[in-house]
Order: C-alpha cells, then structure tokens, then sequence
C-alpha cells in the first residue's frame, strides 16, 4: 500500500515521501498514524551524530489507531 512517510536520503535533509509499504507480517501491526514527532534519536540520525544507512524513515514516536494486526498478535 501507498503511505506517506519522512525519509531522509542523506545527512540533514528530510523530505515527506510517498512510499510503499507491506502488508503486517505475523508479530506485526499496521497503525494509522494520526501524529507523530521527531525524537532527539531521530534528529541525531538525521544529522549522522548515530550511524545509520541511508535511506531511513523517521519519526517512530507516535500516537495512531490499529487498524491491522499480524496472525501471531494476541493482544492490542
């Protein structure tokens, strides 16, 4: 499916992207994300203060609704 994320391509430039993303594989979660933040760990990966490989989504603290959950998901 089609979703929009930040990436970044190269140190300190960070774009809003249309990507693809795959289905939830079995231990996994789709969350529709209603907000989200940048965390001092993604600006230090932003600017290659952590090492990281390029390219790289950012932006994992969030707040969003399940929408699907992988076949080995117990509970929400």
């Amino acid at each position: 499916m089609k979703v929009f994320a930040s990436v970044t391509h190269k140190p300190g430039v960070l774009s809003i992207e249309e990507i693809e993303l795959s289905a939830p594989k079995a231990t996994e979660a789709l969350v529709k994300t209603i907000a989200c933040g940048v965390c001092h760990t993604d600006a230090a990966a932003l600017h290659s203060f952590i090492p990281v490989t390029f390219p790289i989504v950012l932006g994992h603290e969030g707040v969003g609704i399940v929408e699907e959950v992988g076949s080995q998901v117990t509970s929400r």
